[in-house]
C-alpha cells in the first residue's frame, strides 16, 4: 500500500544515504524524536508558566524554552538550569532573550551534562556566569535556545 509511515522495525536502523557522495563518518539516519521536558534549577525554584520543548535528529538536539520565572532572585549562585532530556557529549551554546534582567543580562548559554548555564559577557570580552541577583522581579523572563550534541 502507498498510504502509511516508513517504519524501522530494528534499534540501530534507519535511513541510509551512502549512495550519495561525500566524506561523513555516518550517513545512516536512524534517530528522530520530539517532546516536551521538565526544567529544574539547582537554586531555588521556577515558578510561573514554562514551555519547554526539544527535537533530537540523530546526535543534534536542540531545546527551547519559554518563561521562565525564579523563585530566588536574591542568591549569588549561578543560574543552573537542570533537566536537559539527553546528556551533552561537549559544550553546546544557543541565544537568549530575558526580560526584567539586571546589568549582568545574559547573553549566551552553555550546555555540558544534562544543564544549561548562563553566562554575560560586558566591553571586555570575559564570559560570567550569571547569578539569580541578575533578576531584580519575581516577574522575570527566561527564553532560550541551544543546541549541543548528545552523548
Amino acid at each position: 500500500s502507498s498510504a502509511g509511515n516508513l517504519v524501522i522495525g530494528t534499534s540501530g536502523k534507519g535511513i541510509d544515504f551512502s549512495a550519495t557522495s561525500g566524506t561523513g563518518t555516518s550517513e545512516l539516519f536512524s534517530d528522530y524524536e520530539e517532546g516536551s521536558w521538565t526544567v529544574t534549577v539547582a537554586t531555588g525554584s521556577v515558578t510561573g508558566a514554562t514551555t519547554a520543548k526539544y527535537i533530537k535528529c540523530g546526535t543534534s538536539v536542540t531545546v527551547w524554552v519559554e518563561g521562565i520565572s525564579f523563585s530566588d532572585i536574591t542568591s549569588a549562585a549561578d543560574i543552573t538550569i537542570g533537566g536537559l532530556p539527553f546528556t551533552a557529549a561537549q559544550s553546546g551554546q544557543g541565544s537568549i532573550i530575558c526580560s526584567y534582567v539586571g546589568a549582568s543580562s545574559p547573553n549566551t548559554v552553555n550546555a555540558g551534562g544534562t544543564t544549561v548555564k548562563l553566562y554575560s559577557s560586558f566591553i571586555s570580552g570575559a564570559f560570567s556566569a550569571v547569578q539569580h541577583s541578575a533578576f531584580n522581579s519575581t516577574a522575570n523572563q527566561l527564553y532560550f535556545t541551544v543546541t549541543y550534541q548528545s552523548t
